[in-house]
């Protein structure tokens, strides 16, 4: 049988060695004591007496208790009678009448009224109070000293909100500009205004400048470098003729009955041989050829059956090119 080996200790109580297995001291659990009987007599050995500020009665808490200044009293109504033993007096800020009070409620900012009526009578005495004028309605009313309150009522702060809005707000700062499609004047934040020279009063107008930065117009233009098979596809005729296809095969593949996401518009007369036919040469050339947006030269097909047909052009009996 395997033998475990040990580790050699010293007992903290009477200093004698011992074994103690690995597993014992892993972690948070340390083994210092030979025995049970060593840890009790090294818990006595580390307390210490003391006598009860109230009784007078010895008695004993560990070192680290003494240290924190905690063990003062040796029972909970040894605490009790010192604390009602060592009350102040004091008079009462409204009625005068004396009445006692701890010392650690001074530290609190208590202490200074006999009972709470005696608070609440002082709280509501007009002579404590001064006078304001509301400023909205010119009512008077009283408020403590220490109350930020301007107006009389909620009623007036509202009314008095309304009046210090836009232009005539301690804090306005913004700045009058034309809208960039209409003209019409608004006022924005200086910082929205060094970001950027376009400013526009709704979504409408910035939708109508959007249209204008279109081709040459826009920012990104690369003097018509798109290829024209793009530019077709991406048109909104193209996007409509798509739909159109979809719509007359119920959005179902014509090939293998599939439905719903993946459906692709086909060209029964493939795409590059109708523009080389009619000689497409620009976008306007292809928006005035009728065979390029034929219904019926269109099916639905899923990705998988069209990509069967990619590759095979003119194939016999799809067709049949006309005179022009």
């Amino acid at each position: 049988m395997r033998r475990i080996a040990r580790i050699k200790r010293t007992c903290k109580q009477c200093e004698q060695h011992f074994y103690v297995k690995p597993s014992r001291i892993t972690g948070s659990r340390v083994c210092n004591f030979c025995s049970p009987q060593c840890w009790v007599d090294f818990r006595k050995a580390c307390r210490r007496k003391i006598a009860c500020k109230q009784c007078g009665v010895s008695f004993h808490i560990t070192i680290g208790k003494a240290n924190n200044g905690k063990g003062k009293f040796c029972s909970r109504e040894c605490f009790d009678r010192y604390k009602s033993t060592t009350k102040l007096t004091k008079l009462c800020l409204y009625c005068g009448k004396q009445f006692y009070f701890h010392a650690w409620q001074i530290k609190r900012g208590k202490g200074k009224y006999c009972s709470r009526a005696c608070h609440q009578k002082h709280r509501v005495d007009r002579d404590n109070r001064i006078n304001k004028v509301c400023p909205t309605c010119g009512k008077g009313f009283n408020v403590l000293p220490s109350n930020p309150k301007t107006v009389c009522s909620h009623g007036c702060a509202n009314q008095d909100q309304k009046t210090v809005r836009g232009r005539s707000h301690p804090l306005w700062k913004r700045i009058e500009v034309a809208c960039s499609t209409c003209g019409k004047k608004l006022y924005i934040i200086p910082s929205r205004a060094r970001c950027s020279c376009r400013h526009f009063c709704s979504k409408v107008c910035h939708a109508e400048h959007q249209k204008t930065l279109k081709g040459k117009h826009s920012c990104n233009w690369k003097g018509g470098i798109k290829p024209l098979a793009l530019q077709i596809r991406h048109c909104e005729t193209y996007v409509q003729w798509r739909s159109d296809v979809f719509q007359r095969d119920h959005w179902t593949c014509q090939t293998c009955d599939k439905k719903g996401k993946g459906l692709n518009a086909h060209h029964i007369r493939p795409f590059a041989d109708i523009m080389e036919y009619y000689e497409i040469m620009s976008l306007d050339d292809a928006l005035g050829c009728d065979a390029l947006w034929d219904r019926d030269n269109g099916i639905t097909l899923c990705k998988e059956c069209h990509d069967l047909t990619k590759g095979v052009s003119n194939p016999s009996g799809s067709f049949r090119v006309e005179a022009a």
